[in-house]
């Protein structure tokens, strides 16, 4: 009697890979969603040790290839392939993951006043356009100057300072709102970034 298999090893295997490419996405579309609004601290060495563990990772499935004996003789530039898209691939995939870590584990809360500025335009909002106004300090937590989009009509005439509530960790900080303190020790009402 022969067994039937539901699924023969040419199924399975794109199964396998429609799966893990399925996954794959799904990390990428979070950690783009996670990184929102969190930024890390000036000088973090995160991205010399995402390009060298991705670089470590590459020379590894290079060298496993070579080894293998699945390398053409004499042809180097599979080899280079090998390494570059390996590269290439983990290095995306790690890319967001110090912003993504830094959302998920501030659990410090902290409020700060500081002066801010107004500025024409704002930053960049996609690749081929930016808000009409933005506001620009500095974040003495961070070491760097921090840039948000604004309404310009939201702004109350008179106010140079905003106070800006934020969760932070050892890594960096994820900004959840602010309000403008008025010239008569007034605030106003909070608003979210």
């Amino acid at each position: 009697m022969t067994r039937t298999y539901y699924f023969d090893a040419h199924k399975r295997l794109k199964i396998t890979i429609l799966t893990l490419l399925a996954l794959w996405l799904g990390w990428m579309i979070s950690t783009l969603f996670f990184s929102r609004r969190t930024y890390l601290e000036d000088g973090a060495p995160d991205t010399l040790v995402i390009i060298t563990v991705a670089s470590a990772a590459g020379l590894f499935v290079a060298w496993r290839q070579l080894m293998r004996g699945s390398l053409s003789a004499g042809d180097p530039f599979t080899l280079f392939k090998t390494f570059f898209s390996t590269v290439l691939m983990v290095t995306l995939t790690l890319w967001q993951t110090p912003e993504t870590w830094v959302r998920l584990t501030a659990t410090e809360k902290a409020s700060r006043e500081v002066s801010f500025s107004l500025e024409h335009p704002g930053p960049s909002t996609s690749r081929f356009s930016s808000c009409k106004t933005g506001m620009r300090f500095y974040d003495d937590e961070l070491r760097r100057s921090m840039f948000f989009c604004v309404q310009e009509s939201n702004v109350p005439p008179g106010s140079r300072k905003v106070e800006v509530e934020k969760l932070m960790n050892a890594h960096g900080a994820r900004y959840l709102r602010y309000r403008y303190l008025l010239a008569d020790n007034t605030r106003s009402p909070w608003q979210a970034f």
